[in-house]
């Protein structure tokens, strides 16, 4: 449902909707897991393990 929150408002054509789209798609991104995974790994040193977020 916000993906499609996010298409509606870009799809306005405003500034404002394309400017609030980029960033709510940027912190859905950084919310998840998969980017928390890699920043830990940086963090420790080690390897990144991505297997376990493939669909």
């Amino acid at each position: 449902m916000q993906y499609e929150d996010l298409v509606h408002e870009a799809g306005s054509g405003s500034v404002r909707g394309i400017g609030g789209m980029a960033s709510r798609a940027r912190k859905l991104h950084y919310d998840a897991d998969q980017p928390k995974e890699g920043g830990n790994a940086l963090r420790e040193k080690r390897g990144p393990d991505f297997l376990g977020y493939y669909r």
